[in-house]
């Protein structure tokens, strides 16, 4: 099932301090309009401290300024599914919600790989982040292992990248420490891509990822940890 974001991220409740944290969190707002390299920006603390209500606020003000904010949320229970925490992500892209029909959301899906040929052929691949099952046909069918996986990240990255085509977009990545390490892949690449967006992670301090990738982008100059 596609992911229900929880009321915590309701920023319709006054946000009381946490003005540098904005300022940062905002300059990232302001160079994606810019056209800048907006990089990555991990709000670690404590549970129940208010980091989500913070990104939360942020996602609002970059939807207010006409930025598209996608939304993903990793789970303890899926940490050993791949690409969890962007089955939300991947059905906003796309544009179909958790109360379409199965037929929906197929149809939906065939009129948007016409906009992506070069890769109408891997859309079996999808199957992975939609609330359907996509059969393989001959190409598909093909991959395995390694294969699979590299054109799973592949399709995946097109259409994340297709969301930059009409203005500047916001990801939202709450409890990330959660992500299992496809998520994590995938991460890496969308940050490094042509049109990089503006990249929002939630993580709590006490809860230690298991992915070598979250300890590379943490560590990289264009992410900013508060």
């Amino acid at each position: 099932p596609l992911i229900r974001i929880h009321e915590r991220w309701r920023a319709d409740t006054p946000l009381v301090g946490r003005e540098d944290e904005l300022e940062v969190l905002t300059a990232g707002i302001r160079k994606i309009w810019a056209g800048e390299h907006p990089g990555a920006v991990i709000v670690s603390g404590e549970a129940g401290i208010g980091k989500s209500r913070l990104v939360a606020e942020v996602a609002r003000r970059a939807g207010e300024a006409g930025a598209r904010v996608l939304i993903g949320r990793a789970d303890a229970v899926e940490q050993s599914t791949p690409y969890f925490a962007w089955r939300s992500v991947i059905a906003s892209a796309i544009g179909f919600s958790a109360g379409d029909s199965p037929d929906q959301v197929r149809a939906r899906v065939d009129e948007y790989m016409l906009a992506l040929p070069r890769l109408e052929r891997l859309t079996p691949l999808l199957s992975t982040v939609l609330p359907i099952q996509l059969s393989d046909n001959e190409v598909t069918q093909q991959l395995a292992g390694g294969a699979r996986a590299e054109n799973t990240d592949r399709i995946l990255l097109a259409i994340l990248e297709r969301s930059a085509d009409t203005g500047p977009v916001a990801l939202v990545v709450d409890d990330a420490h959660w992500l299992d390490s496809a998520s994590w892949r995938l991460l890496s690449q969308v940050i490094g891509s042509i049109r990089p967006p503006l990249t929002l992670l939630v993580v709590r301090s006490e809860a230690p990822t298991a992915s070598g990738e979250f300890e590379r982008l943490a560590e990289s100059a264009q992410t900013r940890v508060l």
